[in-house]
């Protein structure tokens, strides 16, 4: 008698810890799904005189066309997950 109260008992256990890691998982699957992007920003410190010509985004890079008044055109290149530095190619005016 003792035999199969124990193994009801070791039953309810695993039960109980079995419905305690699956709602666990759901939870974490859950807050996973509707987890917000980051925002980064990225800051191109040209001058006055500059703007965004053209720009194109491909895989984990960012191509930014920049003119500006009498200088050479530059093409920045960025990261969008910051992983390398910005950078700067100057385009020759030819």
């Amino acid at each position: 008698m003792n035999k199969l109260l124990f193994v009801k008992i070791l039953v309810c256990f695993l039960t109980v810890l079995l419905v305690l890691g699956a709602l666990t998982a759901l939870g974490t699957i859950y807050k996973k799904v509707n987890e917000k992007p980051q925002e980064s920003l990225i800051v191109l410190n040209q001058s006055k005189n500059s703007y965004i010509a053209d720009y194109k985004i491909e895989k984990n890079d960012i191509y930014i066309h920049i003119k500006e008044k009498n200088a050479p055109d530059k093409l920045v290149i960025v990261d969008k997950f910051a992983k390398t530095p910005n950078i700067t190619i100057l385009l020759s005016q030819e």
